[in-house]
């Protein structure tokens, strides 16, 4: 690969921005239409977003100090949370804590844990790993206490970025599979579109919100039982959906690919926006309207030239050795940009 893959940048762009629409939709999760959305994306965004940092993180052989800049861009972030949220009285960091990740920066503590992790996997067979570390996150569901920390989040999603660890090719392996295509799409949307008709019932609802937002490990394993059955149902709908979604990836430029290149920025930023915006009245499908649009802005906006340029002060970065060839900076842009 001498260029970048135009197909990576453009699913990394559509995963971001349904980053920015899932979290709008969180703000407005007690109406239906709305409810029925947020669902939707999370049956398969984010599991298919950590499958993207694993696959980009194969090539990692051992840690090294570059890794760090995760971890202190999730330091960093968790006090611009803090300053925020005194200052503005908006988002959830009401105090300082750089044990509890404030909203979505529990994903950057745990890019820096599993990116630590993944050389050490190459030790283990790829089946007897994924099933072993599948059964572990099915079973810690029974202890409550260890649901009620970050860590939880971290090992939940850990079966998601060993795939893309261990997979080799994607494109490749999706090409053999190509003259399914057409059925994978029909299965997404039929799929969708039933998660979304129960959704409109307020409690079948959040039950599916249980099932696919399980990192919240306080809510919904009152009932171990009910608790182990929604993690399993899951994790399986979520890898069928994820895995239909990938077919319907352009892998053509269009006119975000360039906006692909810079994700980074949108998830360590949006959040500022979205909960500001977020504080307008629902009003029946104006609020709809109003979430697609300002999250589609929002994702344009901050991965463009101008306002990478303008953010970047704002990150702080540990120096080192520069990517040598255009592939090679593609996948340390989507290990950082997937953070």
């Amino acid at each position: 690969m001498k260029e970048r893959d135009l197909f990576f940048d453009n699913l990394k762009y559509i995963l971001i921005f349904l980053v920015v629409l899932g979290h709008f939709g969180e703000a407005y999760m007690g109406h239906g239409i709305i409810r029925g959305i947020t669902i939707v994306i999370y049956s398969f965004h984010m599991p298919l977003f950590i499958f993207v940092s694993g696959y980009f993180s194969k090539n990692i052989t051992s840690a090294k100090i570059q890794d760090l800049n995760v971890l202190l861009l999730y330091l960093t972030f968790q006090v611009y949370h803090f300053l925020y949220t005194r200052a503005t009285g908006l988002g959830l960091a009401y105090s300082l804590s750089f044990l509890y990740p404030v909203h979505a920066n529990w994903y950057l503590l745990a890019l820096f844990v599993w990116r630590l992790a993944a050389p050490y996997f190459r030790f283990f067979k790829k089946g007897s790993a994924l099933i072993v570390v599948l059964i572990l996150v099915l079973l810690t569901g029974f202890s409550r206490e260890f649901n009620e920390t970050p860590l939880y989040r971290i090992f939940f999603f850990l079966p998601f970025f060993l795939l893309g660890f261990y997979c080799n090719d994607l494109k490749a392996l999706m090409n053999k599979y190509r003259n399914y295509r057409l059925l994978f799409v029909i299965v997404f949307f039929l799929g969708e579109a039933s998660l979304f008709v129960i959704a409109q019932y307020k409690q079948p609802g959040y039950a599916l919100w249980n099932a696919f937002v399980p990192y919240y490990g306080y809510i919904g394993f009152g009932n171990l039982t009910y608790g182990f059955i929604a993690r399993t149902a899951g994790i399986c709908c979520s890898l069928i959906l994820a895995w239909c979604f990938l077919f319907m990836v352009p892998g053509h430029r269009t006119f975000y690919s360039d906006a692909g290149k810079n994700t980074l920025y949108v998830y360590v930023f949006h959040m500022f926006i979205v909960w500001a915006v977020a504080l307008l009245p629902y009003r029946y499908l104006l609020t709809e309207l109003l979430c697609i649009v300002s999250s589609f802005c929002i994702a344009y906006i901050l991965s463009s030239t101008v306002a990478v340029n303008m953010l970047k002060r704002l990150i702080i970065n540990i120096p080192g050795k520069p990517a040598r060839s255009k592939s090679e900076q593609q996948d340390a842009m989507v290990t950082e940009d997937e953070s």
